[in-house]
């Protein structure tokens, strides 16, 4: 059993998002590029570290921190999204 559970999966709408980013709100570009980045930061430390039982401090916070920048971007992301669909709603007929 691995030491870190997050990074199952592969998380292809990150890739998909990316690829597709002009359909996305202006204000979602910085967030997707940041989970993008923390994500592909966090799946590389991991590959250094998925054999060991234990990790060293230093390992465990960065890995973490990643974890936690994606988790704040996502937020961030999943608002303004939102925003945008509540404004796209005003045009409804």
């Amino acid at each position: 059993m691995s030491w870190l559970f997050f990074i199952e999966g592969e998380y292809s709408e990150i890739s998909e998002a990316w690829q597709k980013i002009e359909l996305l709100p202006s204000e979602g570009f910085e967030h997707v590029d940041a989970i993008k980045s923390s994500l592909d930061n966090v799946k590389k430390r991991f590959k250094l570290y998925e054999n060991d039982k234990q990790v060293g401090r230093w390992a465990a916070t960065r890995y973490f921190d990643g974890c936690e920048e994606i988790r704040i971007h996502a937020q961030l992301l999943a608002a303004e999204l939102a925003a945008a669909m509540a404004r796209m709603k005003e045009f409804e007929v």
